[in-house]
């Protein structure tokens, strides 16, 4: 770390990055609340030391991290199904969708499910295969059993359906409930894996 004089904060002498608050917080904090108040540390302090001197003030608490410079593609999607709502600052379920083929799956409890895919399924064994087709948007899923499989009991999951993750939970859900030969693993269209639990 080089001697630039914002490199390190004033108040505690640790290293500071480049970060800004509110102004009104900024000059609450910072300057006791007048744009033209006395600068406190050179104005030159760590977000840490910001955060500890407006709890001890009274002025706020509850701080965000937020980075306006993102590098990477970040995972907004949980296994679950639960997206990331910048607006909430939460992960939530997505609002339930008018998808029929999500209606006709989310009734299916336990049995059922893969006729429902697979027209001839005979059920002698897990094993079924399907495609459905929806406003031209398409969900194909397979499911595999121990004896085909690659993790234990696979479900593949892909097509460019706007519900096809919760699509694809929903059949996992029910294939899980008919306990034939233990639960699913989802391996979706990316090759990424959501684990049996």
């Amino acid at each position: 770390m080089n001697n630039h004089s914002e490199d390190y904060c004033h108040r505690c002498g640790g290293p500071n990055t480049i970060w800004d608050a509110p102004s009104p917080l900024w000059n609450e904090v910072m300057r006791g609340g007048d744009i033209n108040g006395n600068w406190q540390f050179d104005e030159i302090i760590c977000p840490t030391c910001f955060m500890i001197l407006a709890e001890k003030a009274g002025i706020a608490t509850g701080f965000r991290v937020v980075a306006t410079q993102v590098k990477k593609d970040l995972q907004t999607v949980t296994p679950s199904g639960r997206v990331w709502d910048e607006k909430e600052w939460m992960w939530v379920y997505p609002p339930k969708s008018e998808s029929q083929i999500l209606k006709e799956v989310d009734a299916i409890v336990g049995y059922g499910m893969q006729s429902y895919w697979d027209k001839g399924f005979e059920g002698s064994c897990p094993c079924f295969s399907g495609k459905k087709v929806e406003n031209g948007k398409a969900v194909n899923v397979v499911g595999r059993c121990w004896r085909t499989s690659v993790h234990g009991q696979d479900l593949y999951v892909w097509g460019d359906h706007p519900d096809l993750v919760a699509i694809g939970q929903s059949v996992k859900r029910a294939l899980d409930a008919q306990d034939w030969y233990g639960i699913y693993d989802i391996i979706w269209e990316d090759g990424n894996r959501d684990q049996a639990t």
